[in-house]
């Protein structure tokens, strides 16, 4: 049985490959091809499956036929890695995951300049009240600061950083 479902694994594993490969001449062109990284999430879950089936057999090595499901686990983890080695999709995990740091790096730098960075010790808009500054003074502190933020940027910054976050878990 597990035999059957790794054989099945094997070939939407090479339809994928094959799939992400013809995005592109490159990893650089297939990045560009597939910038929300949609084929080659794909990709790495069916190469995951397979290397969890992979995993079952070598745990069942004890049962009764068991060699010769080891056997084609074996072969197909070769094939499977000959096929990969035989691609540039180490470059193209690199390209996206330096695009996803930029992307952060700018969400989050556009989250800091949208609240005026009133959220950092520095830029604080308590900075300048003490534990005994009376209401007013808090509220005046408030109005020369929180009051200006465009209290919509800040919401959009931060959901596009949120997304950004959830999107590369």
């Amino acid at each position: 049985m597990l035999q059957m479902e790794l054989m099945l694994c094997g070939q939407a594993f090479s339809y994928q490959l094959k799939t992400f490969l013809e995005l592109g001449e490159t990893a650089e062109a297939r990045c560009n091809a597939d910038p929300e990284a949609s084929s080659l999430s794909v990709l790495l879950q069916s190469s995951k499956k397979m290397f969890d089936i992979m995993g079952k057999i070598s745990d069942a090595e004890g049962d009764i036929g068991s060699a010769d499901a080891n056997l084609v686990a074996c072969d197909v983890r070769e094939t499977m890695l000959r096929m990969l080695k035989g691609s540039d999709l180490n470059e193209s995990l690199m390209i996206y995951a330096t695009k996803l740091v930029d992307s952060m790096k700018a969400r989050a730098g556009a989250v800091v300049e949208s609240s005026k960075q009133f959220g950092q010790a520095d830029g604080s808009w308590k900075k300048h009240l003490g534990e005994d500054s009376s209401w007013e003074q808090v509220k005046e502190a408030a109005k020369t600061t929180i009051d200006q933020l465009n209290g919509s940027a800040v919401q959009k910054s931060t959901q596009e950083l949120l997304q950004a976050v959830v999107f590369s878990s």
